[in-house]
């Protein structure tokens, strides 16, 4: 196996609002499937996205500060100036 960087930004192809909790995630939270620019489909949270969001949308990965969070990666809307 071989590691691969990738692009922190991508388009948010699909996304739903979970409603049941996990640990250390409270609900409602999102999860989405993004495409990211240079390379595969991933899964992962969705924070900031607004209620009128409509895909594609362009967004951008974050990280946490904290190596213990949860979730440690999510991606949100990129804002363009």
């Amino acid at each position: 196996m071989e590691q691969t960087a990738f692009s922190g930004s991508g388009q948010l192809l699909t996304y739903t609002t979970v409603w049941v909790p996990r640990p250390g995630l409270e609900p409602p939270y999102t999860l989405g499937q993004v495409k990211l620019g240079d390379g595969p489909v991933v899964f992962g949270h969705v924070r900031r996205l607004p209620d009128e969001a409509r895909v594609p949308v362009a967004v951008r990965l974050v990280t946490a500060a904290d190596p213990e969070a949860v979730p440690m990666f999510w991606f949100e809307p990129e804002v363009r100036p």
